[in-house]
């Protein structure tokens, strides 16, 4: 029977990352799932080995690290972040140590949610953000690493983004609109996207898989 293994999930307490870790938390590959937060979590498992964490002192926690698997959910809005500065910390900085942290200790497979259009060269903001975060991920070349890049977020969030909301209930009226080359910019459920990337960390063989919007939906329509 083949070792268990060990699972890293940052940004549990998100909309995304909840799911994700209850889908770990009932894969029988993982024995132990610990989360990284700033806060706590109101979910109980055996599995579960959850710690606060200041992001700023992560090279206290090298011991964390020690994983075969690291699923990477961080993120945050402008607004929330309050500037700049603070958004590319959550966004940028805090995955990158994370990740920096993760592959010499060990971890084999690094999986992660940034947004559809990341591109480095972006001339949005948010957008040229996570583009440069995928390609400094790429660097450290993990055994695998996996880029899950959704369109619009579907599922009930902690906080109300007036604007996000406001999209929510105009993009699933309008998805019949949004075919052929338009189709990856349909919205897509949050679980959906946490199945996959549970999903791809146990199928992906290629070094780098990059898996868009569309993709994320076929594979999860495919297998569920």
């Amino acid at each position: 029977m083949p070792a268990k293994k060990r699972a890293l999930v940052l940004g549990a307490s998100g909309l995304t990352g909840g799911h994700l870790l209850r889908f770990l938390l009932e894969d029988d590959r993982y024995d132990r799932v610990t989360t990284l937060g700033r806060k706590p979590i109101n979910l109980k498992h055996k599995k579960i080995q959850h710690v606060m964490i200041d992001f700023d002192q992560l090279d206290r926690q090298h011991s964390l690290f020690e994983v075969d698997d690291v699923f990477c959910c961080l993120g945050t809005t402008l607004k929330k972040a309050g500037s700049r500065e603070n958004f590319i910390k959550v966004d940028h900085t805090f995955p990158l140590a994370c990740a920096r942290m993760a592959k010499p200790a060990g971890a084999k497979r690094f999986i992660i949610i940034t947004s559809l259009g990341a591109q480095p060269n972006s001339p949005n903001f948010y957008l040229r953000t996570k583009g440069s975060l995928e390609e400094e991920l790429k660097a450290l070349q993990f055994e695998r690493l996996i880029i899950v890049r959704p369109s619009l977020l579907l599922g009930e969030r902690d906080e109300r983004r007036l604007i996000e909301s406001l999209a929510i209930n105009v993009m699933p009226a309008i998805a019949f609109l949004l075919i052929g080359p338009l189709r990856r910019y349909r919205a897509i459920a949050a679980k959906k996207v946490a199945w996959c990337m549970a999903h791809l960390a146990h199928t992906a063989n290629e070094p780098v898989r990059i898996v868009e919007s569309d993709e994320l939906e076929n594979l999860y329509q495919r297998n569920n």
